[in-house]
């Protein structure tokens, strides 16, 4: 059994961890429906109020619509613009 401090502790987290994959699921949504980003392949990592997106995009213009689209849809947060411009692993060079 817990006690109340571990049971605040967990329904905390529990809480927090819903917010991040609802945070996620949105802007991995809003990637998908624009038509700049909709084709890259971008992973978005929520750590607390930072936001990381992480991939390889096929030019610095989807690199910065992806940002922009992310920016757009949360304000209050710090953005990881950690995306990478080149060609995807296993493409054809």
């Amino acid at each position: 059994m817990r006690n109340k401090w571990e049971a605040s502790y967990f329904g905390q987290w529990v809480r927090n961890s819903r917010r991040r994959s609802g945070i996620r699921a949105r802007i991995v949504a809003a990637l998908r429906a624009d038509p700049r980003t909709k084709s890259a392949v971008i992973d978005v990592v929520v750590d607390g109020r930072v936001l990381i997106l992480v991939g390889t995009v096929a030019c610095e213009e989807i690199r910065r619509a992806a940002e922009e689209i992310v920016l757009q849809l949360e304000e209050s947060v710090t953005l990881s613009n950690e995306l990478k411009v080149g060609k995807h692993e296993g493409e054809n060079r």
